[in-house]
């Protein structure tokens, strides 16, 4: 199915063409130029972007030049249309970034054309074939309806997958092979050479560049063990087990399966690392409930296609994360459906707790007193690891504060360094090799970076948090970023670019107040010019700054629970700015 991202701001056309796309089964994602509606492009990443042009269109136009400065939809066809233009002006939208444009009146056989044209040109058609109607539509409703009760909503649920799909059988008896000390390779070797697909794999992998040796080819899946390493085994082959569960391509437009599976297989590498860290939880429970804990999400994706494209929707829109959302629209999540499902499928208890749990972590502090509740601070710190630095992606990029305590809890009171996430990152390239993920482009290139790279950020932490997310994501992004001091202000004049001023429960609109003239890195831009760096002020949801906004004009606000791309567009403004001088 094709999808379309329709700006307008005409409500009778955008609903007159949302209808007569919607029946050429055609997905319609509306949306705004507004800089909140990036992160929704973002996440669905269209295939056309079909963009209302009105008389005086600078704010669509820096939207468009925004989009093609990111890496994931610089390439989008975009096709104008509004009031009939003349050729100059026409030519110069084309400069812009904008494919076609189309006059008004409309013409809907026309504008199919033209679509039909730019995806021919991306090796994509329309598709143009009615809808069918399933025959889930009854109980989509009950689960959309607020008086259908909640355990009836996860026995329908439960009911459709458990039908269609059991567990791997691989998974537990690997399970059962990592708590025994008895047991080695022999015994792991019979378990994957019961899968004919495993083995041909294992051997694939062990006889690949990553593990190859020039005197001698692997024939056993033994040797193949011993080769690529007992522990690796375990974990590659517990991952390949659940992927194997499903298809390559997504029931939905906006999630890709490809993406998703790097996130989780980063994440059940980053819980393994903590575990080991820790040195009081199971490693390889922690690595499954990396891997599973956001197995419900793919759940709803293959068997709720219509139910999960309106929670990707909302959740988008409203940039929040994904389990809010479903709550609000159903009175459940997919971590309730799978909380049922684990436990018909004898998944050990604390892999079900770690992962139930993964966002309850700031309550812990003091009360780690479960292998489960353990494994979940290692999960749900793996996933906000791993959204900040971009491994692969889900259905939100939305990150919360983590205390100190959890990492002192972890031993990693250095926090994440750039050398753990490049010893993730040669860790993730062998699960690529062998499950044959492709690897996912970053959202910046070579070019882009470049150009992030002159921009200086200067992250000043009062809260002194061992974890700051946008730092992560920032650097991941190109930008040149440092630790900065801020008890005396003057001294950070000339210093950045722009700021990122992580607050703590004690400041002020007054202690802010004098980091609102900070001149920027780049000094005077005119003989009684000041260039004042923008600084961007993250606060907790109960801070009292919150009741101060009006005093606080001078800063950019965010709350430190976000959707770290609603920094991009912030970014943008500032490599904009440097363009242009």
């Amino acid at each position: 199915m094709a999808s379309i991202m329709l700006i307008s701001g005409t409500n009778r056309e955008t609903q007159i063409l949302k209808l007569a796309f919607e029946q050429n089964n055609i997905k319609i994602i509306a949306s705004t130029t507004d800089y909140k509606d990036y992160v929704k492009i973002l996440q669905y990443i269209p295939d056309i972007l079909l963009i209302e042009l009105p008389r005086i269109a600078h704010k669509q136009i820096h939207f468009i030049e925004m989009l093609r400065q990111h890496k994931k939809t610089k390439n989008i066809p975009i096709i104008g249309y509004g009031d009939k233009l003349d050729s100059g002006i026409k030519k110069g939208l084309i400069i812009k970034g904008i494919y076609y444009y189309i006059d008004r009146p409309l013409k809907f056989s026309s504008m199919l054309d033209i679509i039909a044209k730019c995806l021919k040109n991306n090796n994509k058609d329309l598709g143009l074939k009615q809808k069918p109607v399933t025959d889930m539509e009854k109980d989509i409703e009950a689960l959309l309806n607020k008086d259908t009760l909640p355990t009836k909503k996860i026995e329908i649920m439960t009911t459709y997958v458990s039908k269609l799909m059991a567990f791997p059988f691989t998974v537990a008896k690997i399970l059962q092979i990592a708590d025994s000390e008895k047991s080695g390779a022999g015994d792991l070797a019979k378990v994957i050479q019961a899968d004919p697909v495993l083995s041909a794999q294992m051997l694939r992998i062990s006889n690949s560049v990553l593990f190859a040796s020039i005197n001698r080819k692997i024939s056993s899946v033994k040797d193949a063990i011993i080769r690529v390493g007992f522990r690796e085994t375990k974990r590659l082959a517990m991952s390949m087990s659940v992927m194997k569960l499903f298809g390559d391509t997504a029931k939905n437009t906006g999630f890709d399966r490809a993406s998703f599976w790097q996130h989780s297989l980063t994440c059940g590498i980053i819980s393994e690392r903590m575990a080991k860290q820790m040195g009081t939880v199971n490693t390889e429970e922690s690595f499954l409930a990396g891997i599973l804990h956001d197995f419900g999400i793919l759940l709803l994706d293959e068997f709720f296609p219509t139910l999960f494209s309106k929670i990707l929707e909302n959740t988008t829109t409203a940039r929040t994360r994904f389990i809010n959302v479903e709550k609000e629209l159903l009175g459940v999540s997919h971590n309730e459906l799978i909380a049922e499902l684990f436990t018909k499928w004898k998944l050990p208890d604390s892999v079900l707790e770690g992962i139930t749990l993964q966002y309850q972590i700031n309550e812990f502090k003091n009360q780690l007193d479960t292998p489960g509740k353990k494994i979940a601070l290692c999960v749900g710190l793996g996933d906000m690891v791993t959204k900040s630095s971009e491994f692969g992606r889900e259905c939100d990029m939305f990150v919360s504060p983590v205390e100190n305590w959890a990492f002192e809890q972890l031993r990693m009171s250095t926090g994440i360094t750039s050398g753990f996430l490049e010893d993730i990152g040669n860790q993730l390239n062998i699960y690529r090799e062998f499950l044959k993920i492709e690897k996912q482009e970053g959202s910046v290139d070579d070019a882009d970076k470049a150009a992030a790279a002159k921009i200086r950020v200067g992250i000043i932490n009062p809260a002194k948090d061992i974890l700051v997310q946008p730092q992560l994501y920032l650097q991941n992004q190109g930008y040149t970023v440092t630790k900065a001091g801020y008890d005396t202000v003057n001294k950070l004049n000339g210093k950045a670019s722009c700021y990122i001023f992580w607050a703590d429960a004690n400041t002020t609109p007054e202690i802010l107040a004098p980091f609102s003239k900070i001149t920027a890195i780049s000094g005077n831009t005119g003989q009684n010019t000041i260039e004042y760096a923008p600084v961007f002020v993250f606060i907790d949801e109960k801070s009292t700054l919150n009741s101060h906004k009006n005093e606080l004009k001078s800063f950019t606000l965010f709350n430190k629970s976000f959707d770290l791309r609603e920094l991009d567009p912030e970014m943008f403004k500032l490599i904009d700015a440097i363009k242009s001088r």
